[in-house]
């Protein structure tokens, strides 16, 4: 699966940029530019807040401590006044931990990283404003790892691949010629996994299709056109 995602990737950023360059008038601007999103929060792991990973749940405890954090990076080339393609990357970690739980002595831990790339592409609504809005499709790869740990000591790892379909909504504010402001908050998702639990024979192949519009996955970011 691996290959066959790395080579769809490359095929069809191919595609994308030769179908645009025949129609449309290609200019000389690039972007280099990116989003960040974190979240930190106490006493409860709502399953909505979770972006990467399976097999999350719900639950309320005092003793509850979550951590997030990604950065996705991106690189594109303007060929229209409101297209642009390109090239993106993604880092997410997240830290999970219930100390004490249930009134046992039971420290628990839950560790997880996530990290791959693909191309985009973006179009603009209304390029002449200031402020203006976009559509932002992509297919992105990613591999998928989690550490569980129990009074320090591992006692599960899971690893998972797998290839996203994404439209994402978002916003631009232009603060200057070369530089734009950026929000991204979720969109409609596609993905296809596979899934196993390390040293042993629990694996699984499986796809779903979901929104992810939620003030959790609102992404602010920074944009360089040169």
């Amino acid at each position: 699966m691996k290959l066959k995602s790395i080579l769809l990737l490359i095929l069809s950023y191919g595609i994308i940029t030769s179908l645009f360059a025949q129609d449309q008038p290609i200019t000389k601007n690039y972007l280099l530019g990116g989003s960040i999103s974190f979240q930190i929060q106490k006493n409860s792991f709502p399953s909505s807040s979770i972006g990467i990973g399976p097999g999350f749940y719900s639950q309320n405890n005092d003793n509850l401590r979550y951590l997030t954090f990604s950065f996705s990076p991106q690189f594109g080339k303007q060929i229209s006044e409101k297209w642009l393609v390109g090239i993106l990357g993604n880092l997410s970690l997240s830290r999970y931990e219930n100390n004490n739980s249930q009134g046992t002595t039971l420290d628990f831990d839950r560790n997880s990283i996530q990290y791959g790339g693909g191309i985009f592409g973006r179009y603009t609504i209304n390029p002449e404003n200031l402020f203006n809005f976009f559509i932002e499709p992509n297919i992105e790869y990613y591999l998928f790892s989690l550490t569980v740990k129990q009074n320090s000591v591992k006692t599960e790892e899971q690893k998972a691949n797998f290839i996203k379909i994404r439209t994402q909504l978002g916003g631009l504010y232009r603060i200057s010629p070369k530089f734009n402001l950026s929000a991204k908050i979720g969109g409609l998702d596609y993905v296809n996994w596979h899934w196993e639990i390390v040293g042993t024979k629990d694996s699984k192949n499986f796809s779903s299709f979901y929104s992810s519009f939620n003030l959790a996955n609102l992404f602010f970011g920074f944009e360089w056109k040169f």
